[in-house]
């Protein structure tokens, strides 16, 4: 994988060498600002993808800080969607993938989701 963030921020973006899959890493606590600031750096990446690219968002390490915070990552599954992407997987448990369209438990079931 290629990171096209620095590894020492808050959130990470990377990408696959393929350039078809996004992988966002949230850990920590975000309020609403803070995930519309983490998902606008996946939207600046999926710009240099090919329509249909994917995205694997791994909230296991997620908390929300505000009662937005969850409501806005679902919100910006959709604009990815809306951007090209096939499909969004969000990895976690609980509270982290509620209002998620599509969950998985961790990466690998994430990736097998994604190749149905």
């Amino acid at each position: 994988m290629s990171s096209t963030t620095p590894t020492n921020s808050g959130p990470t973006v990377n990408r696959d060498p393929d350039g078809n899959r996004l992988y966002l890493t949230l850990s920590g606590a975000f309020s609403t600002s803070g995930v519309v600031a983490a998902m606008a750096r996946v939207r600046h990446a999926a710009e240099q993808c090919e329509s249909g690219f994917t995205v694997i968002i791994d909230a296991r390490q997620f908390t929300a800080d505000d009662p937005g915070a969850l409501p806005t990552l679902a919100e910006w599954e959709r604009v990815l969607e809306f951007a090209g992407a096939r499909a969004v997987v969000r990895v976690g448990e609980g509270e982290a993938v509620s209002n998620a369209e599509r969950t998985a438990p961790d990466r690998r079931t994430a990736e097998r989701v994604l190749a149905e």
